[in-house]
């Protein structure tokens, strides 16, 4: 383990040198005491050398005496009851130890397991890397802990360098520390007790991702609580975040939000957790500029698309070269915001993407889950061809069919219809699971009127109960 700016805590290093001092000082003591001995025998024998005296070579024979049986009985007798005692001394600490490396490997692996079973990560905004533990800083002095957890500076806390005590698991509050990015030291929310889900929106140029991203968000805020029993919270003031209020104002006033130009994906980001629930789960939803969508080395910088956890494809029907025909037919494209990116494309660049990330084969399926989004279904024609009755006509049809599949069905069935077979063909071998949506993000063409959007949640709802382990959209799902 690397230094740690803290002490190390007395069970694992002090301890053993004070064990050893103590051992070691007793039998100094007694070879001190043999020395003595054998001083005094010196000194009385050089005493006796002229002296004649016949008491006095008695007495000095006596002391003779006294003395050797001292130094007989300290390398022997008392040599031993200090070797018996030391060894008691070894084992009572030894007994010690063991209790406190139990508790210290029964504390670390059950951070480690509730962290691994519970799916806690942490991710990042701004470098867009996930791991597993932040590093953390000292609220006193400011120096960063880069492995907080029981370790040999303290099992439940250790003492920074500063004096001040440091939480080391989750049980007891490490997650209350200011927590930074271990790559690129970005601060950090939550504290890196939060299960993360990460899901790109993917789309080209005026696919309206940025629209829907924020409509949806704002559709989710509203039913978080009253409709799935859940709490919403938006982290306003997280880096690399969308402007999530100011948008919806904007839109609310019947103007579009600032179309998306980052070339690094933005990060619009919120918990949402059942009530009470002592692990949140943290979303992120992450916008770009379509036009990333165009370079290979771009898309190829954006880490986030190989760490995610499930992908939302948003595609404007009027890239669909076919349909635009028709549509055009009878009415004015002018009046609409065309992506000009094929989804073709953008589902090629998307997939070559991941593979490349994760060290996929192209025959290697990815296993995240993945939305594809139908948006401005306002618009005319739409309704006929993937609205809500068609989707109803199929599940009526076909007694065993959820209205989920049924709307994959006719999703499909479009797509086939007006040219894109080869695109189902490609999601079909590619991706495990699959789930078509239809919506509207804003319900009418810009006209100074507030926009309403419809259907918005789903996909990202779908997603989140796909990944997450503590959510259950069973009873919404019912409803849909």
């Amino acid at each position: 383990m690397e230094r740690q700016p803290a002490r190390v805590n007395y069970f694992f290093g002090s301890c053993y040198r004070d064990l050893g001092n103590t051992i070691a000082n007793a039998f100094s003591r007694l070879w001190e005491s043999v020395v003595d001995q054998w001083d005094l025998i010196k000194d009385n024998f050089n005493d006796m050398r002229d002296d004649k005296n016949i008491g006095s070579i008695l007495l000095f024979a006596i002391k003779l005496a006294y003395r050797v049986a001292v130094i007989i009985s300290t390398v022997t007798v008392t040599a031993a009851v200090t070797l018996v005692l030391s060894l008691v001394h070894i084992i009572i600490v030894a007994l010690i130890m063991t209790g406190i490396y139990l508790f210290f490997s029964l504390i670390w692996l059950l951070d480690t397991l509730v962290s691994r079973i519970r799916k806690i990560r942490s991710a990042c905004p701004v470098c867009q890397r996930k791991f597993a533990l932040p590093h953390y800083q000292c609220p006193s002095c400011g120096e960063v802990h880069t492995k907080l957890k029981p370790s040999k500076y303290g099992i439940l806390k250790r003492e920074c360098d500063c004096g001040t005590k440091l939480a080391t698991t989750f049980f007891n509050g490490r997650q209350k520390l200011p927590a930074i990015c271990p790559y690129c030291k970005s601060s950090l929310s939550g504290g890196g007790f939060q299960v993360n889900i990460s899901i790109p929106v993917i789309g080209g140029p005026s696919a309206g991702k940025t629209c829907f991203v924020n409509m949806a968000l704002g559709e989710i805020e509203k039913i978080a609580e009253s409709e799935l029993g859940y709490e919403f919270e938006y982290l306003e003031n997280a880096e690399a975040q969308g402007n999530l209020r100011e948008n919806l104002e904007t839109m609310e006033q019947g103007y579009l939000p600032q179309k998306t130009t980052d070339m690094a994906l933005v990060y619009y980001r919120f918990y949402f957790t059942e009530k009470k629930a002592k692990v949140r789960n943290q979303i992120d939803l992450c916008d770009v500029g379509g036009e990333v969508y165009s370079s290979s080395s771009e898309m190829n910088k954006q880490i986030g698309y190989g760490n995610a956890n499930g992908y939302l494809m948003v595609i404007d029907p009027l890239t669909i070269e076919d349909f635009r025909r028709e549509f055009e037919k009878t009415n004015s494209v002018s009046e609409y915001k065309v992506s000009p990116k094929p989804i073709s494309e953008v589902l090629d660049i998307l997939i070559k993407t991941v593979n490349n990330m994760c060290g996929l084969s192209d025959a290697k399926k990815i296993t995240k889950n993945l939305a594809i989004v139908f948006t401005k279904c306002d618009m005319p024609l739409i309704e006929d061809e993937i609205g809500e009755e068609v989707v109803n006509e199929i599940a009526r049809r076909n007694d065993k069919m959820t209205r989920m599949e049924a709307r994959n069905h006719a999703c499909e069935d479009f797509l086939a219809k007006y040219g894109e077979s080869e695109f189902i063909n490609i999601v079909k071998s590619k991706f495990n699971n699959v789930q078509y949506f239809t919506c509207t993000a804003l319900g009418h063409n810009v006209n100074g009127q507030q926009f309403v959007a419809k259907d918005v949640a789903q996909p990202i709802l779908w997603l989140i109960d796909k990944q997450s382990p503590t959510i259950d959209f069973k009873k919404y799902w019912a409803k849909q």
